[in-house]
């Protein structure tokens, strides 16, 4: 994924179509992708949630090196797609400004390598309404994602979290596939004091942890 990525402009891609494909061959390598706050409660249900050491949870897509949810036609083959996947080919990239951001484009991504498709750009080099809806997604994308750091900062302040990796039996032997990532150490959890978990009540941390913990059963179906 943004194997080419741009800063998107008129003056360099005027003439450049955009087509939402549904083909997701381009995240076939991908094995976790980051998850929001706001989509762990779906995530869940699916994916194994975890948390790395610093940063955004993520949702494990496979163990080695390929990402189970991606089928030999490119189709993702179950119901949530994480939306890391789904702004693809769009990102937002830092300026030479501090805190300054822009939308940029894998000009590579198949999504573009057509004449047909909605433009991004109007002749005199206005965006199109397609450019003011990515920039919408990916604005709201970015606040969820630094609130979603916070939070998990809030995990590793507690010290709730622990490292754990992913094993499986083959030929005979048990072989690590996947290594260093971190769960909610269910103990260290119960143990916390009354205030600390009314005030994650509060911030939304629990239902961050609650959502977290139900999907670790997914580990089973993770391939490896």
């Amino acid at each position: 994924m943004f194997q080419n990525a741009q800063p998107l402009s008129a003056e360099t891609h005027r003439n450049l179509r955009f087509r939402n494909l549904p083909d997701y061959s381009f995240a076939r390598d991908l094995l976790y992708a980051p998850i929001t706050y706001t989509e762990m409660l779906e995530a869940s249900k699916v994916y194994p949630v975890v948390f790395p050491k610093e940063g955004m949870p993520v949702a494990l897509l496979g163990a080695e090196g390929r990402n189970q949810f991606v089928d030999d036609n490119g189709q993702w083959t179950v119901p949530y797609m994480p939306a890391h996947v789904a702004r693809y080919p769009f990102i937002l990239g830092h300026t030479e400004r501090e805190g300054e951001m822009v939308v940029m484009v894998d000009v590579d991504a198949p999504h573009f390598q057509t004449d047909e498709g909605e433009r991004l750009f109007e002749e005199d080099g206005t965006p199109t309404q397609v450019v003011e809806q990515v920039k919408t997604f990916l604005g709201a994308y970015q606040e969820e994602s630094k609130m979603s750091q916070r939070l998990t900062a809030r995990l590793l302040e507690a010290g709730i979290l622990e490292e754990r990796a992913l094993q499986r039996k083959k030929g005979g032997e048990q072989r690590t596939v996947l290594r260093r990532f971190y769960v909610v150490n269910q103990e260290k959890f119960d143990a916390l004091p009354d205030e600390t978990i009314l005030a994650w009540r509060r911030d939304g941390t629990l239902r961050l942890v609650y959502a977290h913990l139900m999907s670790l059963s997914n580990l089973r179906q993770l391939k490896g």
